[in-house]
């Protein structure tokens, strides 16, 4: 059975989550600062648009890994490279990010949809371990 960083009693984030978390803080830049531009002193309707599109897609991908690292990190080989892999995912979706949003749509939702399959794989390794977590 993996021993896992949870059961650890005195657990603290690795540099390797920190610098995780840096990359989401930058993607959430980009988002917010196009919100940043206003015209005339209005923001368009369009940046309301895109702002929560954005803002929960970055979200969702950082609070399914942040559950998965709570849970199930061991701190081994393959959830580096999937955390690495996630990390580069998210710097190449960042260059999609921001007012060009509608333009490049397509490339936005491929690199989301590639991040969570990486996501998805890494709790699909773990199917056995969510024994511990059932009641019955």
């Amino acid at each position: 059975m993996k021993k896992f960083r949870y059961d650890l009693k005195h657990r603290h984030a690795t540099w390797l989550e920190l610098f995780f978390d840096l990359v989401f803080v930058a993607s959430i830049g980009i988002v917010t600062h196009s919100l940043a531009h206003t015209h005339h002193g209005h923001i368009e309707i369009k940046q309301y648009l895109l702002y929560p599109i954005q803002f929960l897609a970055i979200w969702f991908i950082w609070m399914t890994h942040t559950l998965f690292a709570n849970r199930f990190d061991s701190d081994d080989f393959s959830h580096r490279i999937s955390s690495l892999v996630i990390m580069f995912l998210m710097i190449t979706m960042s260059v999609f990010l921001g007012n060009d949003l509608f333009d490049n749509y397509n490339w936005f939702i491929g690199f989301y949809m590639a991040i969570r399959i990486v996501l998805a794989s890494l709790y699909f390794q773990n199917l056995g371990a969510l024994d511990r977590y059932r009641r019955f």
